[in-house]
């Protein structure tokens, strides 16, 4: 501070290296209507080329507008030009010819008017959007026929952890002929869905290995007190892996509510791909991109930016080749009469790791 002219040698860098935070934007992803198309479709709509023209050189009074632009000129201040696209703060301004088919898009997991509006409030937006996606659910009958009865207390609810992944709830899920292991994170709400051609312990440690090697190895997993989640085998896997496994009270199965929850939304969300003849794995997609209440976010991979630190997320302790050779052997001798299915189920593993619904949460748009 005594230095009253700088020189060279005060202007070197420093030794010290200083970590730059780095910031991801996030969008949610329009299918199938692409820029282009709303681009397009903008400069064929004459109210859009004129709500263009107003942003551009100002609104005229109110009593002059085109009915169909009056409702805009409310949020006038809101609305902006993106070259050629109208953005009402980050969402699109869709032209009336593109509305329908968005409609269907927002519904293509039949998640109900909340659901598809929280989705839209980051997307998309246009004049009365919300009366009109709230007609389209109240007339979906795979909607109305899935509809909850009755609403219950919400679920006490466990400490959810400071990032995600941190802590995850287990539980299983039947639907049809088929068994699902449902695994959901605390913190985000992101659902895995794990078809289950065996509910043996080792099937079910194999199925979570795989996701802990896509996602981290959480501090703690909550399940219930099923025979897969109480064998000695699954407690040796825990430990090994330096996992706290926490299990519901015997008297309260309540207790692993979150989990219980994550398999109502998914038998819910099967049920009514099945009532509307339409892909579960895309419902899955759109739930996934569907933002929570209790979190403004679409799902963990906003998150994923900000995984654990090393130290916040467990590793599996060292095991020796031999340890690893004796636990396989055990796992024979156990499963003997699982041998043939247990090949089988290492097939349907790789079929099944092929067919996992890759998220995507980017939106092209172009903002500046």
């Amino acid at each position: 501070k005594d230095l009253k002219l700088a020189d060279a040698l005060s202007r070197a860098c420093s030794a010290e290296s200083k970590e730059i935070e780095e910031y991801f934007i996030n969008f949610m992803q329009i299918r199938d209507v692409t820029l282009e198309r709303l681009e397009l479709a903008t400069e064929e709509d004459p109210s859009f080329q004129e709500m263009r023209s107003n942003v551009r050189h100002g609104w005229p009074d109110k009593q002059t507008l085109r009915p169909e632009l009056k409702p805009s000129f409310d949020m006038r201040d809101s609305i902006v030009l993106d070259e050629r696209l109208l953005l009402k703060g980050e969402r699109v301004v869709v032209p009336s010819a593109l509305r329908k088919e968005m409609k269907e898009i927002l519904h293509s997991a039949n998640l109900g008017h909340d659901s598809m509006m929280r989705r839209a409030r980051n997307t998309v937006f246009w004049p009365g959007i919300n009366n009109e996606l709230r007609q389209m659910a109240a007339s979906c009958d795979a909607c109305q026929r899935s509809k909850p009865k009755i609403q219950k207390e919400p679920l006490h609810q466990h400490d959810k952890g400071k990032t995600p992944w941190e802590k995850v709830g287990l539980d299983f899920c039947e639907f049809g002929d088929r068994e699902y292991l449902i695994v959901v994170d605390y913190f985000s709400n992101f659902i895995e869905v794990e078809h289950m051609t065996s509910s043996t312990t080792a099937h079910t440690i194999s199925k979570l290995k795989q996701l802990f090697a896509r996602y981290g190895i959480p501090k703690t997993i909550v399940s219930d007190n099923g025979p897969q989640f109480t064998a000695e085998k699954f407690q040796q896997f825990a430990k090994r892996w330096n996992i706290l496994h926490k299990t519901s009270s015997p008297g309260h199965p309540q207790s692993n509510g979150k989990a219980e929850a994550a398999v109502k939304i998914i038998k819910t969300l099967m049920k009514r791909a099945t009532n509307a003849e339409t892909d579960p794995y895309e419902g899955l997609l759109e739930l996934r991109n569907t933002p929570r209440q209790d979190k403004p976010t679409a799902c963990m991979s906003d998150d994923l930016a900000a995984c654990p630190e090393p130290d916040n997320t467990s590793s599996p302790a060292d095991v020796s080749p031999e340890e690893e050779e004796e636990e396989e052997d055990d796992d024979d001798d156990d499963d003997d009469d699982d041998d043939d299915d247990d090949d089988d189920d290492d097939d349907d593993d790789d079929d099944d790791s092929q067919g996992e619904v890759v998220l995507v949460v980017e939106l092209n748009t172009r903002t500046q």
